[in-house]
């Protein structure tokens, strides 16, 4: 097989190669990754009819209640993140934190393997405001994103307006989350004391690379076939067929030339 042949067949598997991992990443990201559509509307379908407001405290009239569901409904499907809204004057002994991690846990909240969302606890026992971001949401609301929305609601229920209080919770979340995940993250592993770079691949940046490296081996291909057409003129003067070609045009001493 000559090199022009074999560079030919080369860049075929390439193409075939690349394609394939591109249509496999897209599918994956489909439906695990930033695009999670068709588990998205299974999840939504089986939480659409949930409670995400609990107000045991009794600081909400029904209507505001009804109109917070209806806001966290909206927030779910878009943001495909669990929303949950708390209010407790007792919370039997335990902290703010305390008490929002196990009502998160207790009830099974949270969307994907990492039970991602967040609960906003409204604490009139210990007379606190506590938000707890749970999974990729803690990639949304970092800790000057969740202070800037409690520093908000600071004023509001400082005046007893908890229904405001809770609206501003629930549009800094969705403010945050529009905004996007913001970068110099990382993770700390209080256990190992370890720090690692958070970085997010978006599936658009894991398709150009696939697209660029494609590129790259076309261009390399394409090299390797410019020179071999550039070796292949510069021979051409001693080319069997020429020779040939030369050879026929003499007469041969004692025979009839045709």
């Amino acid at each position: 097989m000559s090199v022009y042949a074999a560079c030919g067949v080369f860049y075929m598997r390439i193409i075939k190669l690349f394609s394939g991992i591109l249509i496999f990443l897209i599918s994956v990201l489909l439906l695990f990754g930033n695009m999670p559509v068709a588990y998205a509307m299974q999840n939504q379908e089986h939480s659409g009819n949930e409670v995400r407001v609990y107000d045991d405290a009794g600081l909400f009239t029904a209507d505001e209640k009804a109109e917070f569901e209806t806001t966290i409904q909206s927030m779910k499907k878009e943001m495909n993140m669990d929303v949950v809204i708390v209010t407790s004057d007792n919370t039997s002994g335990k902290t703010a934190k305390e008490y929002a991690e196990n009502f998160y846990i207790e009830r099974n909240f949270g969307v994907g393997s990492d039970y991602r969302g967040a609960l906003f606890l409204i604490d009139m026992d210990n007379r606190e405001m506590y938000i707890l971001p749970v999974g990729k949401m803690n990639r949304f609301l970092t800790d000057n994103r969740w202070n800037a929305i409690l520093d908000d609601a600071y004023n509001q229920i400082s005046q007893g307006d908890y229904a405001a209080c809770a609206r501003t919770y629930l549009s800094g979340v969705t403010k945050y989350y529009r905004a996007g995940i913001p970068g110099g993250q990382y993770n700390y592993n209080s256990d190992t004391g370890e720090i690692s770079v958070y970085r997010n691949i978006e599936w658009y940046e894991a398709a150009m690379a696939i697209l660029v490296a494609i590129a790259i081996a076309a261009a390399v291909c394409g090299g390797v076939k410019s020179q071999y057409s550039m070796t292949k003129r510069e021979e051409e003067p001693l080319t069997p067929f020429l020779l040939t070609g030369l050879t026929a045009s003499f007469d041969i001493p004692g025979k009839m030339t045709i």
